[in-house]
């Protein structure tokens, strides 16, 4: 068996519980010149990424320096940034129910049924048999969307971790004891 040693210099950051996320962990590995992995932990959650290159820099310095929606492309991109606006669908389905209605397209019972099924959905499936008529025969590329509370969640940790490296970077000596 052949065994290669390698020196990786590591720098892990604990950054204390605030309002908006519990304690977070950081660690920043720098295996070469221009190349490292950023591990972030909150709440039982762990996001990692490595890059092979980063222009002469560490772990550090580029972190602190890409955006936010970039960091968290790379550290979960099954996490979208939108998801799917279920209230709206709610609300755009009764619309058509009361446009329906009105045009005299349905009977004042079949509206009333509808219209109840619609206020009771809590999912997209609940509303399959209309959303051809709302939206189209695509409906599922038209439906409306919001902000996915998921990714804002991360979003804030990265932003959070973001600023403990920058402290670090700009006052080392500080943290050091």
């Amino acid at each position: 068996m052949r065994v290669a040693i390698s020196r990786i210099s590591v720098i892990k950051l604990k950054l204390y519980a605030s309002d908006s996320h519990d304690d977070i962990n950081v660690t920043l590995e720098d295996y070469e010149p221009d190349g490292g992995k950023i591990s972030i932990e909150c709440a039982g959650g762990v996001w990692t990424n490595t890059w092979p290159a980063m222009g002469h820099q560490t772990v550090a310095q580029f972190v602190a320096t890409c955006s936010v929606d970039y960091l968290a492309d790379k550290l979960a991109p099954e996490i979208n940034r939108t998801s799917v606006d279920i209230r709206a669908i709610a609300s755009d389905v009764r619309l058509f129910i009361c446009r329906q209605r009105r045009k005299w397209f349905m009977t004042a019972g079949a509206a009333r049924q509808m219209f109840d099924a619609a206020i009771a959905a809590t999912r997209i499936e609940d509303h399959r048999y209309l959303l051809d008529e709302v939206y189209g025969l695509d409906w599922w590329r038209n439906l409306p969307e919001c902000s996915n509370p998921e990714y804002r969640y991360l979003s804030t940790i990265i932003q959070n971790a973001q600023e403990g490296i920058r402290a670090m970077n700009t006052a080392p000596a500080q943290l050091a004891g």
